[in-house]
């Protein structure tokens, strides 16, 4: 194995393990995963691909969470209907799909604005 290549291998390994303690310092202050994600500009499956490779700490917060895919909690949704906003408007604030803001609407009987047009 040649000079560079150790070189380059070296390089690799300090770029993986500065990756993994910024994840393992986010996962430590209570990020989600999907926060995570949004914070770094990534995918959640890329944020879930290195929590595995790198072996870190990072439970995934499911049942009985009062927030959403993207960090965003019941009462987020209850704020935006409050303020007039259509299940599309909300969707395009929070960067979920409608399906996910429609979701949410119909499990804690939220009502947003009706988003379409009237002749």
């Amino acid at each position: 194995m040649s000079n560079w290549v150790k070189k380059w291998r070296d390089i690799e390994r300090r770029e993986a393990q500065a990756k993994a303690k910024l994840l393992q310092d986010m996962a430590d202050q209570g990020f989600t995963r999907s926060k995570a994600a949004q914070e770094l500009d990534k995918h959640t499956h890329n944020i879930s691909h290195y929590v595995k490779k790198f072996g870190l700490v990072w439970p995934i917060k499911t049942s009985g969470a009062e927030w959403g895919r993207r960090g965003y909690t019941v009462q987020d949704y209850k704020d935006l209907a409050a303020r007039g906003m259509s299940k599309a408007e909300a969707a395009k604030t929070f960067g979920v799909h409608w399906n996910t803001v429609d979701g949410v609407a119909r499990r804690n009987e939220i009502k947003f604005a009706d988003g379409r047009r009237k002749s």
